[in-house]
């Protein structure tokens, strides 16, 4: 019995330096962008295609729903489940740290560091000319698109407009002017550049009438902002009609029956400016619903 335990301890102090002496596991984070993620044509192209996969993931969604439509005729109270967004929605104090609002901050400025990082390492990218103009005026969209909601939302924030690669705990707000100053300026490039109607067989991302109807929203919030500008309400006005005038080469439309905007087979319809897809297939993220409870969906 002596001996079995000796060698029990024997085996023991063996394995226990066999493995001590070895390096700590040095992990290899496989979901963090980097500069060298942008160097080729697909990930830059995956850096424009991610961000519109995690505008989805917020706006396919109940809670986003009740957070940002609130207050206008385009959504209905439902079920008992919404009433903790409803309360967030109704707090006169919303901070980034407030609840739903966390998450939205969070991913916001994450998407925005990744289109920085395109915008950043796209020049010298081995890619066509116009496809490259293309990714530039996604990226720069889309970026306008995510201050757009955050300076809404929460008034001043912080501004970056180059790529991120180190971790931070504080960050400051920029001026109110400076961050407006940019929204426009990323979507007036935008739509400078973005084609009069998508490309066939891509759907329905952001083109040049979507630049041009989130600029005009853009000039109505400075226009009652602490930033304003003498013109912004003008400016408002020519280029929201820029977009009604030339709606034949747009491609847009008001249907007869409003309702009718929202059946199935109406997904890219005139009256649509902007469609991030889905898929059922699990691979790509599925198609569910975070946030609606189990009395069914509480807003429409």
């Amino acid at each position: 019995m002596k001996h079995k335990i000796i060698y029990s301890l024997l085996f023991a102090v063996i394995l226990f330096t066999g493995t001590g002496c070895k390096k700590i596991l040095e992990e290899t984070p496989r979901t963090d962008f980097t500069p060298v993620f942008f160097n080729t044509p697909d990930g830059l192209q995956g850096g424009v295609n991610g961000v519109y996969a995690n505008l989805r993931t917020h706006w396919g969604t109940q809670i986003f729903i009740q957070l940002f439509n609130s207050g206008t005729d385009e959504t209905v109270r439902g079920s008992a489940a919404d009433v903790q967004h409803w309360f967030t929605y109704n707090n006169p104090v919303i901070k980034s740290n407030t609840n739903d609002y966390s998450g939205f901050w969070n991913a916001m400025f994450s998407n925005i560091n990744t289109l920085n990082g395109v915008l950043q390492y796209i020049e010298p990218a081995d890619m066509a000319a116009a496809t490259k103009t293309q990714v530039i005026a996604q990226s720069k969209f889309l970026r306008a698109f995510c201050y757009y909601y955050l300076v809404t939302t929460f008034g001043k924030v912080p501004l970056h407009i180059t790529f991120n690669t180190s971790a931070v705990s504080a960050d400051a707000p920029a001026p109110l002017a400076d961050v407006y100053a940019q929204i426009i300026k990323d979507l007036t490039e935008a739509a400078a550049n973005l084609p009069n109607t998508p490309a066939v067989n891509t759907g329905k991302p952001a083109y040049k009438a979507t630049a041009l109807y989130l600029l005009a929203k853009t000039y109505l919030w400075r226009g009652w902002s602490e930033a304003a500008q003498p013109n912004d309400f003008t400016t408002a006005y020519t280029t929201a009609k820029d977009v009604i005038d030339n709606k034949t080469t747009y491609g847009l439309d008001l249907l007869p029956y409003f309702g009718d905007v929202f059946r199935e087979g109406r997904e890219y319809g005139p009256e649509v400016l902007m469609v991030i897809d889905h898929t059922k297939d699990q691979k790509f993220g599925g198609n569910n619903a975070p946030g609606v409870g189990g009395g069914g969906p509480g807003a429409n």
